[in-house]
């Protein structure tokens, strides 16, 4: 991807610009215009549209784009609305680094911007800060201070500052039903993780730093990898019970049995994420592994069980021991490890 070289803004490691005080270095632009939370297959198509509307344009040499916004607008707007996250700014930028794009933008999101007018965001931002020649947006989307600008005047704006606009049709998943960001985070959390997977192209991950748990786990013969941080990086915390599924502490995914819950049965109140990673005859003679203070992602493929409280430590340790079964019998493709 591209280097986009504007004025950071401090917020921790999210690379995140000021169009109006540093405009976009370089030529013309095609941007695909939204919040992208998730970067679902909604979205990857609109990022595809974008790619080959640019590389299309011989006559501007222009480079496509991703714009969205840090933080989520309703994190300004309306605080008590504000979603949590599918993704986290380090897991968007990976995932658009897949879609064929030439960089993502993250504009900062405060209150200045969202007083703007339709007209002034159009030109200060779309116009002036990004060199837009065109933007692609999906049905429906709206901009400007409380949600005055629509479709329609995008392309109205757009004609008098040298852009054309782009609506693309909704994106149906393979049930026929709209796929959004909204609803991914329902599935999420009602435990659905296959359904999610499939509107999202790839199974939902957490992001987070391993840290030390109570070590019951290792205890009980199958040490795990506590996933912590969760509280920071405001993702969608998954319905409690029992997944197969996988865990990259930056190595490749490894194939893995992950409870998100309680641990009802030694009377635990928080809500802990944590993944067995599942031996492999490559793993003989390395030792044990220390997963410690790595920066790691948990990926739901699918839900096996509820969680439950059991009345003896030989119940619990017999289900565990049927729960791996389980996650190995999915064969899950996984790509290879380093």
């Amino acid at each position: 991807m591209a280097a986009v070289t504007n004025q950071r803004v401090d917020e921790g490691s999210d690379d995140v610009v000021d169009l109006r005080a540093n405009p976009l270095d370089g030529g013309p632009s095609v941007i695909a215009l939204g919040n992208f939370d998730g970067v679902h297959l909604g979205h990857a198509a609109l990022c595809a549209r974008a790619r080959d509307l640019a590389r299309s344009d011989t006559d501007t040499a222009s480079r496509a784009f991703m714009l969205t916004f840090s933080p989520h607008p309703s994190a300004i707007v309306a605080p008590a609305r504000t979603p949590a996250r599918l993704t986290t700014s380090v897991q968007r930028r990976a995932l658009v680094a897949r879609l064929g794009l030439d960089g993502i933008i993250e504009q900062c999101f405060d209150s200045a911007l969202s007083s703007m007018t339709p007209t002034r965001f159009a030109r200060d931002i779309l116009s002036q800060g990004l060199n837009a020649v065109g933007i692609v947006v999906g049905q429906g989307f709206r901009f400007g201070f409380e949600r005055a600008g629509d479709t329609k005047l995008l392309a109205e704006l757009g004609a008098d500052l040298g852009f054309w606009v782009e609506c693309l049709p909704p994106v149906l998943g393979h049930d026929g039903l709209l796929i959004s960001s909204s609803r991914i985070r329902s599935l999420i959390t009602s435990g659905d993780a296959t359904t999610a997977a499939r509107l999202l192209g790839r199974p939902y991950a957490l992001e987070g730093v391993i840290v030390h748990g109570a070590h019951r786990g290792r205890q009980l013969g199958y040490p795990t990898a506590n996933l912590g941080d969760l509280a920071r990086r405001g993702q969608v915390l998954p319905a409690v019970g029992i997944y197969a599924g996988s865990l990259d502490w930056g190595r490749g995914p490894r194939l893995s049995a992950i409870s998100v819950g309680h641990n009802p049965t030694f009377g635990h109140a928080a809500v802990t994420v944590e993944a067995y990673v599942l031996p492999e005859a490559s793993d003989e003679g390395e030792g044990e592994m220390n997963l410690y203070d790595h920066v790691a992602e948990v990926a739901f493929h699918a839900r096996l069980r509820d969680e439950r409280a059991f009345d003896n430590i030989r119940a619990l340790v017999d289900q565990i021991a049927a729960d791996v079964e389980a996650a190995r019998s999915m064969d899950l493709r996984l790509p290879a490890h380093r």
